[in-house]
């Protein structure tokens, strides 16, 4: 046999029996690192829709209540403040209706503590809401109403700390 052939009979024995395994076995590895990455963004994005859907929800919310708020410190109209706060009802029932699962998907996107604040800050809508109802039917006087201006200030302090933090661990996921 010449060294030629020899040559070429080691060329294909080394193609076969360890190059091509060998480009296999990194091209595996690459699609395995490609499919993680493609699974990382997909979370991230679910991540990010959801804090955004939950952080709309809460700016749909306090802005209600805040309209409600303030249909009862202007002493607006019977319609106005009935209008008012229909909406605030409306937005409450929407809240509602998603809170077990928002409070499962704050968890599940982020860790324990996050869905712990957002639990926090459903009790403060509540205490809110509550303090809100009880003006109403009190009959709105200006010093009652006037009381929850802090309230609505801690709260809106608490949701974007809230989203911030979201924010924070969805570019920590990097």
């Amino acid at each position: 046999m010449s060294k030629e052939t020899k040559s070429k009979i080691f060329t294909i024995l080394f193609s076969a029996c360890i190059a091509s395994p060998l480009g296999y076995f990194f091209q595996w590895k690459y699609h395995q690192y490609e499919n993680e990455l493609n699974l990382l963004q997909e979370k991230r994005q679910q991540s990010l829709d959801f804090l955004m859907d939950v952080s709309s929800m809460m700016d749909q919310r306090i802005y209600q209540m805040d309209k409600a708020y303030k249909s009862l410190k202007y002493n607006r109209s019977p319609e106005d403040i009935e209008a008012a706060w229909n909406s605030y009802r409306d937005i409450l029932e929407k809240w509602n209706g998603s809170l077990n699962k928002n409070l499962v998907l704050s968890e599940h996107y982020f860790n324990k503590k996050f869905s712990d604040d957002f639990g926090n800050i459903h009790r403060d809508f509540v205490l809110l809401g509550k303090s809100l109802d009880a003006a109403k039917r009190a009959g709105h006087t200006a010093g009652q109403v006037k009381d929850l201006t802090p309230l609505f200030a801690a709260l809106n302090k608490k949701m974007s700390a809230f989203l911030e933090n979201g924010l924070s661990q969805i570019q920590k996921t990097n």
